[in-house]
């Protein structure tokens, strides 16, 4: 009930800024000691017949300042079986760095916005090994439309093979505190198999409340999932 009152008063009292729920990122970074948080509430999903519940998920985000941010994140997984959960894990813990290389439209100025992400992805399982990534981010408006493209490559931590990643977000324009978005994204472990996946979604966003909602689902292979979640600044 104390966590409950807690995460409740930061819902109500914090100011928001969402950017949520997306595999990709943006190119920004947040300024000097403000932090952003993004809490993924619940996301169901299933692939393969199994159903996980991934609840809570969270990234935090701290303005180191001089165009630098420290992100760090993790999510709990708990395996369904039927309406009870079968085991849990916290999984995808990763420790990162991300730099502005260039500010444009994300920054208030003319331009794309350039950054790179990269660090390290944390074992969470015996036998894994610690593992790298390191993305490029380029985020442009086009049509009033803005647009976030990420290009990169990663050792994965589970038989430490190297792999890439691409993404790309559309936003449409706000209209009544509303904003609809898609991203579509590919990710393939080489000798492995790939993933593509696309989501749509919506954010309602206000002063001191933003609160987002999606589904992803494979383009080719059997992948469902739902999510819902917030994003608060402190």
């Amino acid at each position: 009930m104390k966590r409950f009152k807690i995460l409740l008063y930061l819902i109500l009292v914090l100011p928001i800024l969402s950017y949520r729920p997306f595999y990709s990122t943006d190119a920004d970074v947040e300024e000097k000691k403000a932090i952003e948080i993004e809490l993924g509430v619940m996301t169901i999903s299933s692939w393969d017949e199994e159903t996980t519940l991934t609840s809570p998920s969270m990234v935090i985000n701290l303005g180191l300042g001089k165009g630098m941010e420290f992100v760090t994140e993790f999510k709990a997984v708990h395996t369904l079986n039927s309406l009870s959960i079968k085991n849990s894990q916290v999984k995808d813990v990763n420790v990162l760095l991300k730099g502005l290389l260039s500010e444009g439209i994300l920054q208030g100025k003319r331009g794309v916005s350039i950054a790179m992400e990269g660090g390290l992805l944390l074992p969470t399982l015996r036998g894994e090994k610690p593992g790298a990534e390191l993305i490029g981010i380029v985020s442009g408006k086009a049509a009033n439309f803005t647009w976030h493209l990420n290009l990169g490559g990663f050792i994965e931590r589970e038989g430490h093979k190297p792999g890439y990643f691409a993404g790309i977000i559309l936003e449409t324009p706000e209209y009544r505190r509303l904003r609809l978005v898609a991203e579509i994204s590919y990710e393939r472990v080489i000798e492995e198999n790939e993933e593509k996946s696309f989501l749509i979604g919506v954010i309602y966003e206000r002063e001191n409340f933003a609160l987002d909602i999606a589904v992803r689902r494979g383009i080719a292979g059997d992948f469902f999932s739902i999510t819902t979640g917030i994003t608060f600044g402190i």
